[in-house]
């Protein structure tokens, strides 16, 4: 990817309602420059949504969950692919507040979930779910829950990862 693409979407990260105009004065770059690269970006799949981060105690919720499934004996393809089927299902019917839900290393063959919830009862609950998926029998469950009214170190932001990806821009420059 080329600097300024990468710089491009460090600083749409940093604030995605800024004009193209505001983009261009920053990045020291033309505005038709700007406009050219942010559609690249989109039909190339980089810039994928447009979307703010709320606080979301403030929204409702005082729990964010990572779920952590793993199987014992592994999962065929089929196997692993009713799984996910089941969970989109859950999904759907219950309106869950998954946020991200992936397959991922660290055990026999595992998926991670991250969820919102508005408290410990609805937090279970949601467990109780995913130990109704296929399979779970043979899977072992583990869970980190997160205070979302509590202190934390860092907020979920794009702020830090844009921070990093100006450091590898600037990296590339020569001295």
């Amino acid at each position: 990817m080329k600097d300024v693409e990468l710089r491009v979407v460090a600083e749409l990260m940093r604030n995605s309602r800024r004009s193209d105009r505001e983009l261009a004065k920053v990045l020291g770059v033309s505005q038709p420059t700007v406009g050219r690269t942010i559609r690249k970006l989109e039909k190339d799949g980089v810039a994928r949504e447009y979307t703010m981060i709320p606080d979301f105690a403030k929204i409702g919720f005082a729990i964010m969950s990572v779920t952590f499934m793993s199987w014992n004996e592994g999962l065929n393809a089929q196997e692993y692919d009713r799984v996910i089927e089941a969970g989109m299902a859950l999904d759907r019917e219950k309106k869950t507040s998954v946020i991200m839900a992936s397959q991922g290393f660290g055990g026999v063959q595992g998926v991670m979930v991250i969820s919102l919830h508005e408290n410990y009862s609805d937090s279970r609950e949601f467990l109780n779910d995913l130990k109704q998926l296929p399979y779970s029998e043979r899977a072992n469950f583990q869970r980190f829950l997160v205070d979302l009214a509590g202190n934390r170190y860092r907020t979920l932001t794009m702020s830090s990862l844009t921070d990093h990806l100006e450091k590898r821009v600037d990296s590339t420059k020569p001295c």
